[in-house]
């Protein structure tokens, strides 16, 4: 077999793929294809889309999930940075303003 050449397997029926390829490293950090004795089948195939589907959508909820928390903490900071303003007006009000008023009595 020369390098980089692709061989299909003579008996497989339509739907089915006789070779699984593993992935692996040698000690040079080159990659070796090995294959692996495993016959994989539309059957399989389709357990395995049905569970990535799965997957892909309670991710999607769980993103969900993330946008709306993240915009009550975004309310919620914005309600305290309102308290804190009015504070410090209440604060500069009473200190400053009923201040000078207490004195002219």
């Amino acid at each position: 077999m020369k390098k980089g050449s692709i061989v299909v397997p003579q008996d497989v029926e339509e739907g089915e793929v006789e070779k699984v390829l593993e992935f692996g490293t040698t000690t040079d950090n080159v990659q070796v294809v090995v294959p692996k004795s495993s016959h994989f089948t539309s059957d399989s195939a389709e357990r395995l889309i049905q569970e990535i589907l799965v997957f892909s959508l309670i991710r999607s909820k769980s993103l969900l999930q993330n946008m709306e928390i993240e915009q009550r903490l975004k309310n919620m900071i914005d309600v305290l940075g309102r308290i804190q303003i009015l504070k410090r007006f209440l604060d500069f009000f009473f200190l400053k303003i009923l201040s000078k008023v207490l004195i002219q009595f």
